[in-house]
């Protein structure tokens, strides 16, 4: 069954306002982090800017190592936290334990978001699913 035209700019509204709310939580929660290990440079935009550039960064890091050497996520990840930890040590003037430190305070949060939000999500998900009539 083909999704009506109004069906799919709705569905792509939600897909959209889900992608800011993540982004908006990952911000937040990066900033908590890097106020944690006394980095500076925490302006909101700052702070979104860097989580942006993370985002971009690890994903095209992760996709250049899987053509490379396909089916290996390891190397792709790794690599991609290295990164991570010197990108967030440059824009945040902090030092390289500091950095660590943020993004395990970082994975930490987001791990007990992510449970928490396990159990509100279906609900969300039935009601998304009621409202487009499926």
């Amino acid at each position: 069954m083909l999704l009506q035209l109004e069906e799919l700019l709705i569905a792509l509204g939600i897909i959209l306002a889900v992608f800011i709310v993540a982004i908006l939580f990952n911000t937040l929660i990066l900033k908590v982090a890097i106020k944690a290990v006394r980095g500076e440079k925490t302006q909101f935009g700052s702070v979104l800017l860097t989580s942006l550039l993370l985002i971009v960064i690890s994903a095209a890091i992760s996709f250049a190592v899987n053509l490379v050497i396909p089916g290996n996520l390891y190397i792709g990840s790794a690599l991609a936290l290295i990164v991570e930890l010197f990108l967030i040590k440059a824009r945040h003037r902090t030092t390289f334990l500091g950095a660590l430190g943020a993004l395990i305070i970082y994975v930490i949060v987001m791990v007990v978001l992510i449970v928490v939000l396990m159990f509100v999500f279906p609900t969300v998900l039935l009601t998304i699913m009621t409202f487009l009539g499926l």
